[in-house]
């Protein structure tokens, strides 16, 4: 069940990014006669057709016949964004510290470890 969520949202992260929507899915019926009348009329293969209507001949033949509003894929959406990028001389920021007048120890060492043998191992003798 998380397989198919994780490729579902996969997909329609990828759909989103070509920018691909519902109104296109709707609009392949369109696409599809516009081919077919493009093969009987003209002649021209799948190839030509995306040439003419999706690559470079696109404003010659914009003009040439009706019925191009219904192919998908003709929005301009993505041509909204521009990037712009100043590149300019690098600003140094210097930050004033106040000076420490009076420093403080402000770590102290206290030993909490003790042990229940004597300190040292080796112990002179003790005379009495």
């Amino acid at each position: 069940m998380k397989a198919l969520l994780s490729i579902s949202l996969s997909v329609l992260l990828l759909l989103q990014t070509v920018n691909f929507g519902v109104a296109d899915l709707l609009r392949l019926n369109g696409l599809v006669e516009h081919v077919q009348l493009h093969s009987k009329s003209y002649g021209d293969s799948f190839f030509e057709f995306l040439t003419k209507h999706y690559g470079s001949s696109k404003k010659d033949h914009l003009t040439a016949h009706d019925g191009h509003e219904d192919l998908p894929f003709n929005h301009d959406a993505a041509k909204a964004t521009i990037n712009i990028y100043v590149v300019g001389e690098p600003q140094i920021f210097q930050l004033a510290t106040p000076p420490v007048l009076h420093p403080q120890v402000s770590c102290f060492y206290t030993n909490s470890y003790t042990s229940q043998t004597p300190g040292k191992i080796f112990q002179p003798p003790i005379y009495a």
